[in-house]
């Protein structure tokens, strides 16, 4: 089951919770996905005439810039679609949305010759970056061919996520620490390090998750996650609950602990390598953690009390007590990654919000005698509406904007409201789950019309 896990309706902790509470929330949440999501994403984004969609819009929303095409955000796009349709199937626009979103997924961004998914292509479709491929796009693209098969029915979809699947295992799967290596040559090696990037005319190539190269990170493993377990519903296949089980396992004791924290990188032996801590990627793992638990056979109650100490060690490490949210990263928990740690990144992004609420708001309603949950999680929703919705121009802004910088302040400049890194999938993912977890429904069950 996606998401937010199971259904929560008839529980007696779901129960518990005031059902006037619950439904007005739901409503705010369905009329803030369509001003600051729907209508301002979709159609927008579509891209008629290169295909694919647009990813470069300034802060009212005007295309700008060279509008290339990121795996990551193709295939968030083309999910978030489809989980729209699904969400509300008499918008037939989103079926054709997603359709145009696969079609570019298979028929550019696809490496026809040596297999895989391009990492970066240009408008017209020509590969970037010296033809390298990524597990993080990757893994997104499995999500979107099992959203789009569970939409239109498609077998072509599905193909998709059993073909990209398989590409992992054969290329970036390591069978000897377990785990995927992150990046990838247009051939299928492994890029482990420096001397393996390949050389492109013009570009100095680093690691494309910003790290150091051949380094593994949680960020891809809990995507990974996600997409093992989206997969499974629709592939039940032996090899596919194997793999699953074998992330879970390293989201939990490799790169988390039992305590909470989580290690952002290890090295190729799984070994942690000293840094900050990523605080974003222990909110989202404690959201995937128990729709993963129930077809590998981890008990619930020990899901929970995982994904129960990771949102803990969260609000006590991450949040802003003075100004409401989540940090973005602060220094590793566990004193043997604390080496060279001197600052604590406070700002706070978007999508570390998003995913703070999903949290929250599953806690609240799996734990209603926990009442910091439910207050932290309104607290949150008030600061989202005060420092990232735009009330002018529609849309979340990246950052807080109690975390701009001086300058952009006075000049009163936002920053863009969608970039390579920026589409419109935290926020979509954010409303959807916060509003069937609210009225009690199943992470697939079509939602009140909208529009």
């Amino acid at each position: 089951m996606r998401d937010a896990a199971w259904p929560l309706r008839g529980t007696a902790a779901f129960d518990a919770t005031p059902l006037a509470w619950r439904d007005r929330l739901s409503e705010r949440f369905l009329d803030d996905l369509t001003t600051n999501v729907i209508d301002l994403w979709y159609p927008a984004c579509v891209d008629r005439l290169a295909g694919g969609f647009l990813c470069d819009f300034d802060y009212q929303w005007r295309p700008r810039g060279a509008q290339l095409r990121m795996l990551e955000f193709q295939a968030r796009q083309t999910r978030t679609a489809a989980r729209l349709g699904q969400a509300f199937p008499a918008r037939g626009e989103f079926r054709e949305i997603a359709l145009h979103g696969l079609n570019y997924l298979r028929e550019v961004m696809h490496d026809s010759v040596d297999g895989g998914w391009f990492w970066m292509v240009d408008r017209d479709g020509q590969p970037l970056a010296g033809g390298t491929k990524h597990a993080h796009g990757t893994a997104y693209l499995i999500d979107a061919g099992v959203e789009v098969h569970r939409l239109t029915g498609m077998a072509e979809a599905i193909d998709m996520s059993r073909e990209a699947f398989g590409w992992l295992e054969q290329v970036l799967h390591d069978d000897v620490d377990g785990g995927y290596h992150g990046w990838a040559t247009r051939d299928g090696r492994p890029i482990m390090r420096p001397t393996d990037v390949p050389e492109v005319a013009g570009a100095d190539l680093g690691e494309p998750l910003g790290h150091g190269v051949g380094l593994k990170d949680a960020n891809v493993h809990s995507d990974v996650l996600e997409a093992c377990t989206l997969l499974l519903e629709e592939w039940p296949q032996a090899r596919v609950r194997t793999r699953l089980a074998e992330t879970y396992e390293l989201v939990t004791k490799d790169f988390g602990t039992a305590a909470g924290s989580m290690h952002y990188l290890a090295y190729p032996d799984m070994t942690p390598v000293p840094g900050i801590e990523r605080y974003g990627y222990s909110l989202q793992t404690s959201f995937r953690l128990l729709a993963a638990a129930d077809p590998i056979g981890i008990p619930r109650a020990l899901a929970t009390r995982q994904a129960a100490a990771f949102v803990e060690h969260a609000i006590e490490r991450a949040w802003d007590e003075p100004r409401g949210g989540f940090i973005e990263a602060g220094p590793a928990a566990d004193p043997k990654v604390l080496t060279g740690v001197a600052l604590t990144v406070r700002k706070r992004p978007w999508w570390v919000q998003t995913e703070g609420a999903k949290a929250l708001l599953l806690m609240a309603l799996l734990v209603p005698e926990a009442t910091h949950y439910r207050r932290m999680f309104e607290r949150l929703v008030g600061v989202i509406d005060r420092e990232f919705i735009d009330h002018r121009q529609g849309g979340w802004h990246s950052l807080a904007r109690g975390d701009w910088g001086a300058r952009r302040r006075l000049r009163r400049l936002a920053p863009p409201k969608g970039d390579l890194w920026k589409d419109a999938s935290h926020e979509a993912d954010m409303y959807l789950a916060a509003a069937r977890m609210l009225l009690g429904l199943h992470p697939m069950e079509p939602l009140r019309p909208i529009g």
